[in-house]
């Protein structure tokens, strides 16, 4: 384990880690992340360098530790800005709350779902993907299609006998065919999107940065 320090992540008072990781577990099949009693593990591609990270719960804040990759400022900035995505922590929800419990029908939700945040993905390819792979199917089989292509053209990291999954790159899906993906039960339009967003991605005519501009 990397032994500079961890980052602690201030979270603010209507959130829950909790409900936040239970709706990444849900008894599905992903393979993207770990979840555990003790928190949860994800590896990252950053600067094309794979980093596994943990993520717990301390008292008012998120401790995330490098586990496995570098560990600078470079790489903890950018650890910061995600972790503070993905956990929707700047959004102030409170008011969300506020209307929630003045609803007959929907106010129980404040106790059982309290500080529930709108968990995303950080990575725009990813989420267009996910998008595409879980349209108009079940999300059992959703998550296993996912597998599917995540273990055939995602990197990945061995940690203490486990192996962690990144999602495939679009440089590396832009350079798939759709017979490739057809053979894992992608459905032929699935396939072309998929490819097809991987191709935009990598010509530059879609971004993040180009969405948010």
């Amino acid at each position: 384990m990397n032994e500079l320090p961890s980052i602690l992540i201030p979270v603010p008072r209507c959130f829950s880690f909790q409900e936040c990781i239970w709706f990444l577990d849900r008894n599905y099949d992903d393979c993207l992340h770990v979840i555990d009693q003790t928190g949860i593990k994800k590896a990252l591609v950053i600067h094309d360098e794979i980093i596994l990270i943990k993520i717990v719960e301390r008292p008012g804040f998120l401790e995330i530790m490098v586990l496995s990759g570098e560990n600078n400022a470079t790489i903890r900035e950018y650890l910061v800005g995600f972790i503070v995505e993905w956990f929707d922590i700047n959004r102030d929800i409170q008011p969300f709350y506020d209307h929630l419990a003045n609803d007959p029908y929907l106010a129980y939700m404040c106790e059982a779902f309290g500080g529930l945040r709108l968990m995303g993905i950080e990575d725009l390819f990813e989420a267009l993907c996910w998008s595409v792979i879980g349209q108009q199917i079940n999300l059992s089989f959703a998550y296993r299609l996912k597998r599917r292509i995540v273990e055939r053209y995602g990197r990945f990291v061995l940690f203490e006998n486990e192996v962690f999954f990144t999602f495939p790159g679009y440089q590396v899906l832009a350079l798939a065919e759709p017979e490739d993906l057809k053979a894992m039960q992608f459905s032929q339009k699935k396939a072309e999107y998929v490819i097809g967003l991987a191709k935009a991605f990598s010509s530059g005519a879609l971004s993040k940065q180009r969405v948010a501009d």
